[in-house]
């Protein structure tokens, strides 16, 4: 989760079943909202260190979803260009909208 600060929900995890896609939906559901600024580069930093060393072997994606723009555009460039030169191979962003 990430605003004004960034924290881990659910840690790196392979869903390779239907319980595993369940149990992270529950915790995703489960989890407050934010409601301050817009922290993806903390987010993706803290995704990119959560993946180092943790998944050799297998495809390393971070999806960042979020309700508003990035407190800094050339910070969050940077930490997606960092997290790829660490070993990320893919990092998507979605837009939702705020409840």
């Amino acid at each position: 989760q990430f605003g004004s600060a960034v924290a881990t929900v659910v840690a790196p995890t392979v869903i390779a079943s239907q319980a595993a896609a369940d149990t992270v939906a529950a915790s995703l559901r489960a989890m407050p909202k934010d409601d301050g600024s817009t922290n993806m580069a903390g987010a993706i930093t803290s995704c990119s260190s959560l993946l180092s060393g943790t998944c050799s072997g297998s495809r390393q994606v971070i999806n960042v979803v979020t309700d508003g723009e990035p407190n800094s555009q050339s910070d969050t460039v940077a930490a997606r260009n960092a997290a790829i030169g660490a070993g990320v191979d893919e990092i998507n962003a979605e837009a939702v909208d705020a409840p």
